[in-house]
C-alpha cells in the first residue's frame, strides 16, 4: 500500500508541476495513471474472475496473478525511469517505486527457489537411499571377502597328517588281523590235536583197566606219555591264547585310532572343500555386487545425480541469481541520493531485500554443499570417477558460496553503516524505529550466514 500511496503523491506532483512539453507530461501522466490502476488490481486480495491460465482456463493461484501484474508494474516503471519525465524529486520517486518492486519480484523469486530446493528433498533422498544400499551391499561383500588360503593350508597339512597317520595304522590293522587270524587258526589245531590225545589216552586207560601186569604196566606208561603231550599241547594253546589276547587288544586300539585318523581327515578335507566352496560364493557375489554397481551408477550419476545437479543449477541457483539481480538492481536504483529519512530508509529496505535473497542463496549453497559431501562419501566404493566428479561440482558450489558470503558482508557492512546513522535520531520517528529493528535483523542475517559457511578444503 505504501508503494501505491508513493505512485498517487507522484502522479499528483505530475498535475502540479509545470513542464515546458506539455505532450510529454501528458503522455507520463496517462502512463502513471494506467500504472496506478495495475498497482491497485496488485495490491488486491483475490484474483479476479478473468485471470485465468490459457493452458488449463483455471484461475490462477494469487501469487502468479499478483507477480504478473507487478510485472507489469516494473515494465511500465521501468520505462518512465528510462524516460527521465518530471522533476528530479518525481524521478527520484518513480526509481523508489520501482525499486520496491524490483524487491517484491526478487522476494517473489527466492521463495520459489527455497521451494524448488525444498522439493528437491525426495530427489536427494532417493539418490543417497541408491548409493547407501550399494554401499551396504558392497560392505556385505568386503565383510565376507578375506583370504582363507594361510588357513586352508595349515587344514591341509594337518588333514594329510591324519591321512598318513591312517595309512600307517591301516597296515598295521591288516597285520594285525592277519596275526590274529593265523594264532585263531593255530589254537583251532592245537585244541583239535589235544583232542586227539586225550581221545587216545581215555581209550589207553580203558584198556589197562582190562590187563594185567607186564602188559598193564606198559599201557600205563603210555597213558603217562598221552597225558604229558596233552599237557605240552594245552600249554601250547594258553601261551598262543595269552598273545591273541594282546594282539586283539592292540588291534582294537588301532582300529579306534584308525577310525578316527580316518573321520579326522575326512572332516578336515570338507573344511578344505567348504573353504573352496566360500571363497568361490563370495567371488560370483563379488561380481555380482561390482556389475550392480558399475551397472547403477551409471544410471544413479548418469541421469538421477545429472537431473539432481541440473534441477538445483536452473531451478534454485539459477533463480536466486536472478533474484539477486533484481534485488541489486533494486539497491542501484535508490543509491546516490539522500541517505536519510523515508529515502534512506527505502536504500536500506533495498540493502535488507537484497541480503535476505544473497544469505537465502548462502544457506541453501552450504545444504547443497554438504548433500554433495554425502554423495561424495556414498560414492567412493563405486569405483570410477565418480567421487572425483562430485567433488569437482562441490568445490564449485562452496567457491560459489564463499563469493555470495563476500557479497553478503559488503551489504551488510554498508546496510549497516546506513541503519547505524538512521537509529540516530528521535525514538517516535518511524525511520529512526524503522533502522533500529533493521540493525537486530542484520545481526540475525551475520548469524546464519556463519552457521551456513562451508569452509573449502
Amino acid at each position: 500500500m505504501n508503494r501505491i500511496l508513493a505512485l498517487v503523491i507522484v502522479f499528483g506532483c505530475f498535475g502540479a508541476c509545470s513542464d515546458q512539453d506539455a505532450r510529454k507530461r501528458a503522455a507520463a501522466q496517462a502512463e502513471l495513471e494506467q500504472t496506478l490502476q495495475l498497482a491497485l488490481a496488485a495490491e488486491r486480495g483475490f484474483v479476479p474472475a478473468n485471470a485465468k491460465d490459457p493452458e488449463t482456463g483455471k484461475l490462477l493461484p494469487f501469487q502468479e496473478h499478483r507477480q504478473q501484474e507487478i510485472e507489469k508494474i516494473r515494465t511500465r516503471l521501468q520505462a518512465a525511469v528510462r524516460a527521465r519525465v518530471g522533476s528530479r524529486d518525481q524521478q527520484t520517486a518513480v526509481k523508489r517505486m520501482l525499486a520496491a518492486y524490483q524487491g517484491s519480484a526478487a522476494r517473489h523469486l527466492a521463495r520459489g527457489a527455497t521451494t524448488e530446493w525444498s522439493q528437491m528433498d525426495d530427489g536427494t533422498a532417493k539418490l543417497l537411499g541408491d548409493l547407501m544400499r550399494l554401499g551396504q551391499l558392497d560392505a556385505l561383500v568386503r565383510m565376507l571377502e578375506h583370504d582363507e588360503t594361510p588357513l586352508r593350508n595349515e587344514v591341509e597339512r594337518e588333514r594329510k597328517t591324519h591321512a598318513d597317520r591312517q595309512t600307517a595304522l591301516a597296515a598295521d590293522v591288516e597285520q594285525g588281523a592277519s596275526q590274529i587270524e593265523q594264532l585263531e587258526s593255530e589254537i583251532e589245531r592245537l585244541t583239535e590235536q589235544k583232542h586227539e590225545v586225550d581221545t587216545a589216552v581215555a581209550k589207553l586207560r580203558e584198556r589197562a583197566f582190562t590187563q594185567k601186569g607186564q602188559e598193564r604196566f606198559d599201557t600205563h606208561k603210555e597213558v603217562e606219555k598221552g597225558r604229558m603231550k596233552s599237557a605240552h599241547v594245552q600249554s601250547e594253546i594258553q601261551v598262543r591264547e595269552l598273545r591273541l589276547a594282546g594282539l586283539k587288544s592292540t588291534w582294537d586300539i588301532d582300529s579306534k585310532r584308525l577310525d578316527a585318523h580316518r573321520d579326522a581327515a575326512a572332516w578336515l578335507g570338507q573344511q578344505v572343500t567348504d573353504s573352496e566352496g566360500r571363497e568361490s560364493a563370495v567371488a560370483r557375489l563379488r561380481a555380482e555386487v561390482d556389475g550392480k554397481k558399475t551397472q547403477e551408477g551409471v544410471a544413479i550419476f548418469d541421469e538421477k545425480f545429472k537431473q539432481l545437479q541440473d534441477r538445483y543449477v536452473t531451478g534454485v541457483d539459477g533463480q536466486f541469481d536472478k533474484a539477486a539481480t533484481l534485488a541489486g538492481d533494486a539497491v542501484s536504483l535508490v543509491q546516490g541520493g539522500r541517505t536519510s529519512g523515508p529515502a534512506g530508509a527505502a536504500l536500506l529496505s533495498a540493502y535488507l531485500t537484497q541480503l535476505h535473497v544473497v544469505s537465502q542463496q548462502v544457506v541453501v549453497s552450504g545444504s547443497y554443499a554438504r548433500i554433495l559431501e554425502l554423495i561424495r562419501i556414498q560414492s567412493e566404493g563405486l569405483g570410477g570417477d565418480y567421487a572425483e566428479r562430485v567433488a569437482a561440482v562441490a568445490e564449485k558450489v562452496v567457491g560459489k558460496q564463499a563469493e555470495l558470503i563476500e557479497q553478503c558482508d559488503t551489504i551488510r557492512q554498508a546496510a549497516s553503516e546506513l541503519a547505524g546513522n538512521l537509529a540516530d535520531g528521535d525514538g517516535e520517528d518511524p525511520v529512526v524505529q524503522i533502522a533500529t529493528k533493521h540493525k537486530g535483523y542484520l545481526d540475525d542475517y551475520g548469524k546464519r550466514i556463519d552457521e551456513a559457511r562451508i569452509e573449502s578444503p
